[in-house]
């Protein structure tokens, strides 16, 4: 999961989209162990695809409220 992580912040992805709850709590939640593994900090956004749906359709204040219990809130401008 690290490598996965840090090889797509190393190729500057804006964020990891995840397509189930096992894998976001494995990405996010997990967020400190996975950089104590790799030896880096790990700031990418990981982001549930539900949510980038919401984004795509319009629902931004929706979905800015999970967004902001997320260990690294992708911020939505």
């Amino acid at each position: 999961a690290s490598t996965i992580m840090l090889d797509a912040f190393d190729n500057s992805a804006d964020m990891l989209v995840v397509d189930n709850d096992n894998m976001f709590k494995l990405f996010d939640s997990n967020r400190k162990t996975l950089g104590q593994v790799s030896g880096r900090e790990i700031i990418l956004p990981v982001v549930h695809k539900n949510e980038l749906a919401k984004l795509a359709i319009g629902l931004h204040e929706e979905v800015k409220q999970t967004l902001s219990k997320h260990n690294i809130d992708p911020e939505i401008v």
